[in-house]
């Protein structure tokens, strides 16, 4: 089988899926920044400055090499499945996570993605720009849950005879089965492509309708701008202080203001929309701060009444700013 050329390329992912992906790992990376124990972002940090200086103080590399030892340690725990990647690691990365592995596992599925990404948002106000000049190019982060479409089944592999046993849930709880069997047949895939099994045509389009269907809405994104214009005041508030219309002026003066298709070309003083425009942009900010404190992806169809106001310092400075 042919090897991925990106690394961290999710396989046949769906459009949709792979933009609710990138979300809900900027609304972690948000919660840790926000919500986290301070021993744990303590922990994360120290180890992280360490691992970026070992890879030559390139911290992307570091990223990479640490998702990887993760991918590894998961796959190795759960049956030996092992993700079809480049072979990046090496020893000297094994001989630093073969300490605290276990507890970096742990942190990782606590706040839901590779600990050393947590400390690496991205920035927003680059991210809406390439929205407003429809440019935007999600990149897919992977993201640590256990509850992830795999709702009434699970797959055993033994490595010793080759074979997978599926073991199915037939009690009350499960009803759908033309669902459940689609959605198995879409993790059964996976599983071929981890073992470095040849897959086919008809595999990428029953991967592609299975992420289609998925009766988890979380993994459903709407409205790309809006998500990303309430992540954006989430930070200019949350780094700098910005009161609310400030933020939205910030936004202005780099033309990043567009709703409902129409870039905005007006001073905020002399718009008749002011009113409407904070309303707006209002209900975008509700929706990130729900969304990052249960770090998690909301419709964008029915504004959260959350009102965020922050009372924790700022725990560190961010790697990808």
């Amino acid at each position: 089988m042919k090897k991925n050329d990106d690394l961290f390329e999710f396989p046949c992912v769906d459009p949709d899926v792979a933009e609710a992906n990138f979300f809900i790992s900027e609304y972690c990376k948000r919660h840790f920044e926000e919500y986290a124990d301070k021993k744990d972002v303590d922990f994360i940090l120290d180890k992280f400055n360490e691992y970026v200086s070992i890879n030559d103080n390139d911290y992307k590399k570091a990223l990479s090499k640490s998702r990887q030892v993760l991918i590894n340690y998961e796959q190795k725990i759960n049956n030996k499945i092992i993700y079809d990647f480049y072979n990046i690691v090496e020893d000297k990365d094994e001989a630093f996570f073969n300490s605290w592995i276990k507890r970096a596992y742990k942190l990782t599925l606590k706040y839901k993605i590779s600990v050393f990404d947590l400390v690496c948002p991205r920035n927003f106000y680059q991210v809406l720009s390439y929205i407003v000049q429809d440019k935007f190019h999600p990149d897919v982060e992977i993201i640590f849950c256990k509850n992830v479409s795999n709702v009434g089944y699970e797959f055993k592999y033994d490595e010793q005879i080759n074979k997978i046993a599926m073991i199915i849930d037939v009690s009350d709880n499960i009803q759908d089965s033309e669902f459940l069997a689609s959605n198995a047949a879409g993790a059964l895939i996976l599983h071929k492509r981890r073992l470095g099994l040849k897959t086919s045509d008809s595999d990428r389009n029953i991967l592609i309708q299975a992420s289609k269907n998925d009766i988890n809405k979380n993994f459903r994104a709407n409205g790309i701008y809006n998500r990303s214009a309430g992540i954006l005041i989430w930070d200019l508030k949350r780094l700098y202080g910005c009161k609310f219309e400030e933020a939205i002026l910030k936004m202005r003066e780099k033309n990043l203001i567009y709703r409902e298709g129409i870039q905005c070309i007006e001073s905020c003083s002399y718009c008749v929309d002011k009113v409407a425009c904070v309303r707006y942009y209002r209900d975008s900010y509700a929706n990130a701060c729900k969304a990052i404190l249960n770090s998690n992806i909301y419709s964008t169809s029915k504004p959260a009444k959350i009102r965020k106001k922050f009372a924790s310092k700022i725990q560190f400075v961010r790697y990808d700013d």
